[in-house]
């Protein structure tokens, strides 16, 4: 793959990436979601396009919504024990057979053996996916089992980039093994695997049902053959889309240079591409159709995967700062003495729920639990602020305190 000049560099197994230019400024209130936005595939998901803050992708024909927690699991807790101890006795393994094969020939075919048996395992994950984001698109499995499952394919998928990383540290530097090219981009190739990406809020939701961390309340957004999950994590909002319409591997790549990529990756985020802080950065993977844009913006943090052949993005993670994202909704309801204000910046997007009791200047905080569209979300504390997501479409916000309790709805 060619590149073209620029400050940051991004190591892809001995393959060069390309730091690219951006910079410019601006500000303003949130513009309504254009769904028709960036000539989607018909059918398939889409950029959506805000104002004043990223653009985010989302699938189309989504046919579920809701929140969800991520409850401590016992089941879920010793699936992934296991599943890490395996991971750790197959690299294990790897670094027997490397020693026992002897230098040259012998150790490059226990590489080659090592990355067609994690390219068999990834491919069967990979499917595993999808059939289950088509089972909870259509509404065949709970939510509850849904995460449960997902979250192992997660597990199991990352075991997998951890050998695949061990294979590289491993015969990075070693004098008794030099991997062909043709390896270097079988690897490079691998690590742009659907499954082997970023998945900060299903990471989350391990954690969550493992005990590692506090379940955290998610929204999920879900279609057949596509899933948007956000959550709010140590205050910062994580939010991660998968469109696997998007995605066609084996298809003519229709990106004849790495520069057409580049302005894509601009076209559909221009808002990021105008205020990157530095330079975004556009990597490939290989020689697959995989390219991978990361900037970072005055709100936080853009990782999007564009396919060649669709020219879209397929999947996406963004980490914002909530403050930093301009609010475009404001409601307020009074009821029981007690004052309920939303507000919200756009669907799928951070929400604050702020419950006081009316006293002019003395107005106090009450620690009230929220529930939007009738399922609790979270309580406000003692601040009476609770920081969750907001829904797609129209929505219910009720809190209550004790005997007292009052509703709004948005937008």
């Amino acid at each position: 793959m060619s590149a073209l000049p620029g400050p940051r560099l991004l190591a892809l197994v001995g393959l060069l990436a390309v730091g690219l230019l951006a910079a410019g400024a601006g500000a303003g209130a949130v513009a309504p979601p254009d769904r028709a936005a960036l000539d989607p595939a018909e059918g398939a998901g889409a950029v959506v396009t805000l104002t004043d803050t990223p653009n985010q992708a989302t699938p189309g024909g989504v046919t579920r919504r809701t929140y969800a927690q991520a409850d401590l699991d016992v089941a879920s807790a010793v699936s992934v024990g296991a599943a890490r101890i395996g991971g750790r006795h197959a690299e294990l393994t790897l670094d027997e057979r490397l020693e026992g094969a002897g230098p040259g020939p012998g150790q490059l075919g226990v590489v080659t053996d090592t990355l067609t048996g994690i390219e068999d395992r990834l491919d069967r994950l990979d499917d595993r996916q999808r059939q289950l984001l088509t089972a909870y698109g259509e509404d065949e499995v709970s939510t509850r089992t849904f995460l449960r499952r997902l979250g192992m394919v997660r597990v199991a998928a990352a075991q997998e980039r951890a050998l695949l990383e061990h294979v590289s540290e491993r015969t990075a530097g070693s004098t008794s093994l030099s991997l062909p090219v043709e390896t270097q981009t079988r690897v490079a190739r691998l690590r742009g695997t659907l499954v082997a990406l970023p998945t900060p809020v299903v990471d989350q939701v391990v954690d969550g049902t493992t005990g590692v961390d506090d379940p955290g309340t998610v929204y999920l957004q879900a279609a057949s053959d596509g899933l948007v999950a956000a959550t709010v994590e140590d205050g910062t909002y994580l939010r991660q889309a998968t469109l696997r319409a998007d995605r066609s591997p084996g298809e003519p790549n229709q990106f004849t240079s790495i520069t057409r990529a580049y302005d894509r990756a601009g076209e559909l985020y221009p808002w990021v591409f105008e205020n990157a802080i530095g330079s975004p950065s556009l990597s490939g993977f290989g020689d697959s159709s995989v390219y991978l844009v990361e900037a970072s913006h005055p709100q936080g943090d853009l990782r999007a995967y564009l396919d060649g052949a669709t020219r879209n993005v397929f999947h996406e993670t963004q980490a914002n700062a909530p403050e930093a994202m301009p609010v475009s909704l404001t409601r307020t309801a009074s009821g029981d003495d007690l004052r309920l204000r939303v507000n919200a910046t756009h669907p799928t997007g951070p929400m604050w729920v702020t419950v006081t009791r009316p006293g002019g200047a003395n107005a106090t905080a009450v620690d009230a639990t929220v529930r939007i569209d009738g399922q609790r979300v979270g309580t406000t504390g003692s601040d009476g602020r609770l920081l969750t997501l907001q829904p797609a479409g129209s929505f219910r916000v009720n809190a209550t305190a004790g005997p007292a309790n009052v509703t709004l709805s948005g937008p």
